[in-house]
């Protein structure tokens, strides 16, 4: 069976006879890239493959949570070829991590479990606050608030916010407290703890680009959002608080 049966329809200037094929390769590369960004013959994979590596262009099979991708270059862009619904589409790499939802992006590059990592080895945490809720925290600990920093983290829900910086927090409060998570680990309290929402997106973007040979690539958030901030979904008791300023 030919492959691409309507290839030479659609680019009669490159099928002439008596033409040595290495001496149309790279214009004909270069129409097959043309086809791919306007979606032309795309149908099956083998026959991705074969044009891949009949008209040597270099490319990358990457296998991303079991789904299969390919990854190439026209010499100015990174383009990535995906399947969906049993096709495959092509697109500009970079655009293409733009465009996934958190749910789409899942379905190629797992999550690191921030929970179990930060439990693993705990770090010292911060928590800001003011100088007229002193007395309560000393007396109660710290509740979870239904406060969020930005619209990014809109539905976090009631939660304490914390940072592993001390100078983070000093910075936007007046009184800062020490949380030591290491009692908390042997006395074993250990509420749920993530970071960030859009920081986590940004974080599975950039692992997803990694993964593609993008190592230029850089997902960008909201102002006022940091990579240092834990979120303990759980209060935290008095007696693990130190107050340090």
């Amino acid at each position: 069976m030919e492959l691409f049966p309507n290839f030479k329809s659609k680019f009669p200037h490159l099928i002439k006879e008596n033409i040595d094929i290495k001496d149309i390769e790279e214009e004909l590369a270069q129409s097959f890239i043309n086809g791919l960004k306007n979606n032309i013959d795309v149908i099956y994979e083998n026959e991705l493959i074969y044009f891949f590596k009949k008209f040597n262009i270099h490319y990358e099979k990457i296998n991303l949570n079991n789904q299969t991708v390919y990854s190439f270059n026209d010499g100015k862009t990174n383009y990535i070829v995906f399947s969906n619904n049993s096709n495959l589409e092509l697109k500009n790499a970079e655009q293409w991590i733009y465009s996934l939802s958190d749910d789409e992006i899942e379905n190629y590059i797992t999550p690191r479990d921030r929970n179990e990592e930060f439990w693993n080895s705990p770090e010292t945490v911060y928590h800001g606050t003011y100088e007229e809720n002193v007395d309560n925290i000393l007396k109660e600990g710290l509740n979870p608030a239904d406060e969020t920093r930005g619209l990014g983290n809109r539905g976090t829900g009631k939660a304490v916010f914390t940072s592993n910086s001390p100078e983070t927090a000093k910075y936007y409060y007046d009184i800062v407290f020490e949380i030591n998570t290491m009692a908390m680990k042997n006395d074993g309290y250990m509420p749920f703890v993530d970071i960030e929402g859009p920081v986590k997106e940004a974080e599975l973007k950039e692992a997803l680009a990694y993964k593609l040979g993008l190592e230029d690539f850089y997902a960008e958030y909201e102002q006022g959002l940091d990579p240092g901030t834990y979120i303990f979904f759980g209060p935290i008791p008095a007696k693990y608080l130190k107050r340090i300023n």
